[in-house]
């Protein structure tokens, strides 16, 4: 559950960095744009050795999305960079149309790693999926 934990936080400050570079806010600070393309690359492999199979887990669909996501989102990133900024090679008005994707789709990676995260804890603790906890 450590690297779970692990995983949720950095996609929390992945998040943050994400939002910081939007325009007006603290677009201009450098160390935040190194740091988000930093975690870029670590995040997926702590999501895939995180929500990897693991026994009395099941796997669901979530989990596999938690499992994946973050390298989609890497991947559209990817794209928008190299296109835009050291290709060219897209103009203004898509670059920020896969930037609102990456955006969307980072918001999602985080609920996916969420869901997982609390399928996961209810697993280990023997409930079934859409338990009733604690007479709520």
């Amino acid at each position: 559950m450590n690297l779970v934990l692990g995983t949720r936080i950095a996609l929390y400050v992945q998040l943050a960095l994400g939002i910081a570079q939007s325009p007006g806010v603290a677009n201009d600070v450098p160390g935040l744009l190194h740091t988000h393309r930093t975690l870029a690359f670590i995040i997926p492999v702590l999501a895939f050795l995180a929500f990897g199979v693991r026994p009395g887990i099941p796997q669901t669909t979530v989990r596999t999305l938690a499992r994946f996501a973050p390298l989609v989102a890497l991947l559209v990133g990817l794209t928008n960079w190299v296109g835009f900024k050291m290709m060219g090679a897209i103009p203004v008005e898509a670059y920020w149309s896969i930037m609102i994707v990456h955006f969307v789709w980072g918001i999602a990676v985080v609920a996916f790693a969420e869901m997982a995260a609390g399928q996961a804890s209810r697993a280990t603790r023997g409930l079934q999926p859409g338990a009733v906890i604690d007479g709520k």
